[in-house]
């Protein structure tokens, strides 16, 4: 009777070998092991990094893969390209920077100029 502990039945070209032995994918886990025994303080550092998201969105390295599946993230996309093609479809003659009266400033802080479409 073949252990399944020892051996492990995988596809060779096409077909399948029941007496495949582990040791290399065990060697290569124990490798793994090591490394990251070694290495944690700089991978979880990285993990922990701030980026950017396509989205606009600012996550740490290590949730970007799970934001990425996320309503929140699909939202933010789909925002970003109804704004990009509503400014493409937009000549620069019909769109005029004009202040909103509600957002001129009293002190030294800067102006915030918004888009306002005028055809």
């Amino acid at each position: 009777m073949i252990s399944p502990n020892k051996f492990s039945i995988c596809k060779v070209d096409g077909g399948i070998d029941p007496f495949k032995d582990d040791t290399k994918h065990k060697m290569y886990l124990e490798y793994q092991k090591t490394y990251y025994e070694r290495h944690k303080d700089t991978i979880l550092s990285k993990m922990r990094e701030k980026v950017k998201c396509e989205c606009g969105r600012i996550v740490s390295r290590g949730t970007l893969s799970k934001h990425k599946k996320s309503k929140l993230h699909e939202r933010k996309l789909e925002e970003r390209l109804s704004i990009i093609k509503f400014l493409s479809s937009v000549s620069k003659a019909d769109a005029v920077f004009q202040p909103h009266s509600s957002q001129v400033p009293d002190d030294d802080s800067p102006l915030v100029l918004v888009w306002e479409y005028q055809p």
